[in-house]
């Protein structure tokens, strides 16, 4: 997502990758829990905690993100999005977040994001390592996934005329 530092490949990769995080880009209950626990954790918790899929989701979930702002603040990267509370949300931060969701509700960005090719490309490219992808980008299937996450507001690439 533009403008959303938070917002990493390695992220969307770990999400992609966990069939339980996953899960919650699938299924309405868990797209109910995060939105509960993005405006009223201890709400949240009270509500669906006691259900063992959500409270495993849950606790995988606020794991992931503890780890992934952990590393951003170590990072230097997102140091005051790391110490922020969780319910203090910038505009533009609920912008990334509301679009990350939606594109991760999209079953075909969901497949581009779970092929380990891709996710490997991703991070080659996150890495500032593009010139070792140079000619796998190429490839028209990849540009056609590429150009899709992009749509999708995933990543910031741009493409010439097709």
């Amino acid at each position: 997502v533009a403008g959303a530092s938070w917002v990493t490949p390695e992220l969307l990769a770990k999400v992609a990758a966990d069939p339980l995080l996953r899960k919650a880009f699938t299924d309405a209950r868990c797209a109910e829990a995060m939105e509960a626990l993005q405006t009223d954790p201890k709400s949240a918790m009270e509500r669906y905690g006691h259900v063992e899929e959500m409270r495993d989701f849950l606790q995988a979930f606020l794991k992931l993100m503890g780890e992934h702002f952990s590393a951003l603040g170590e990072e230097g990267a997102a140091r005051e999005a790391a110490i922020r509370p969780a319910a203090v949300e910038t505009a533009e931060e609920r912008s990334a977040r509301e679009a990350a969701d939606k594109a991760l509700r999209d079953p075909e960005v969901v497949a581009i994001l779970q092929e380990p090719r891709m996710q490997a490309l991703l991070q080659r490219l996150h890495e500032g390592r593009s010139l070792e992808v140079e000619a796998e980008m190429r490839a028209p299937d990849t540009m056609r996934k590429l150009r899709r996450l992009a749509e999708a507001g995933l990543i910031g690439m741009h493409f010439g005329s097709p």
